[in-house]
């Protein structure tokens, strides 16, 4: 039995004293079903939404009063876009791979899709017309765009359950869930991709980052059993008894040094605190020495 109580007070959503700070203030809500992923135009000028359906374009040059400009729709279960050269690359799990002319925000166009080997969870693309998609438990398939109206397979491998992909100078940073690690992939023959190094991880291996020769991984809490999170709701900090009652696997951002992707090298790393817990970390962007790490929950 369950008993449900729908006006719960924000103070045990939002402590009085939360670990992080204060709450970033609000400059504008654009509610959408189901929205998985935005990404901004080069011009940053247009955000560009994968939900429920479809792909929204917004004109976000006031920043207080976003304005819808047009939606595409017939884009089913998109999961996550990269935006390159005017074009969105929108993998959709089952679906695979749409790709979407949005050059012109308020006259979006379907140019092609492209059916995956298996459930496309992640996607990247690079400068010179590759497009690379994870495909979960069948691996990272890399796929010429040059022609993004016609998208040609070049070749694939396996690499455990890959959940993110990340294409950074020549190599592919590969987030594989399941076994705990990141796969470092030389594309330089993107015909022969080659197994540069593993990186294992604390946690189940999700979003994964590259700024400057530096690696940014983030890691998923359920890795760690946790028999009770509700007990350390309140703590900011780890103690000697969490860590035997399951904390410590996952819920976390780990740093490497990949100058050598041959021979990458730990650096550090932190969990973040109970309070905070969630099934998943899926992702993490790095901008002026500073990390974003998005909680899926």
């Amino acid at each position: 039995m369950s008993i449900l109580n729908g006006n719960i007070s924000n103070n045990s959503i939002y402590p009085e004293t939360p670990p992080f700070g204060k709450r970033l203030k609000e400059t504008a809500l654009i509610p959408l079903e189901r929205c998985h992923d935005v990404e901004i135009n080069e011009r940053s000028d247009c955000a560009f939404a994968v939900h429920n359906n479809g792909l929204s374009a917004y004109d976000i040059s006031n920043k207080a009063n976003p304005i819808l400009i047009s939606t595409i729709e017939g884009i089913v279960q998109p999961r996550e876009i990269k935006i390159m050269n005017g074009v969105a690359f929108i993998v959709a799990r089952a679906n695979g791979l749409y790709i979407v002319d949005i050059s012109n925000p308020s006259e979006m166009k379907m140019l092609s899709t492209y059916d995956t080997i298996e459930l496309a969870s992640s996607v990247d693309v690079s400068n010179d017309g590759l497009c690379f998609v994870s495909n979960r438990h069948l691996g990272v398939e890399i796929i010429d765009v040059k022609n993004p109206s016609e998208p040609k397979y070049i070749s694939s491998f396996m690499c455990g359950e890959a959940q993110s992909v990340f294409a950074c100078e020549g190599y592919l940073y590969i987030g594989d869930w399941m076994n705990k690690q990141v796969y470092i992939v030389n594309i330089e023959d993107p015909k022969k991709p080659k197994v540069a190094s593993i990186l294992q991880t604390d946690g189940f291996s999700d979003g994964v980052f590259v700024l400057d020769k530096i690696c940014y991984v983030v890691t998923g809490h359920h890795s760690s059993n946790f028999k009770n999170r509700q007990k350390y709701e309140n703590y900011p900090f780890i103690t000697p008894e969490m860590i035997a009652d399951g904390y410590g696997c996952g819920h976390g951002l780990e740093i490497f040094d990949v100058s050598d992707p041959e021979h990458p090298e730990w650096i550090s790393g932190i969990k973040f605190p109970p309070l905070f817990g969630a099934p998943d970390i899926w992702k993490v962007t790095v901008s002026d020495n500073t990390a974003y790490v998005s909680d899926s929950n």
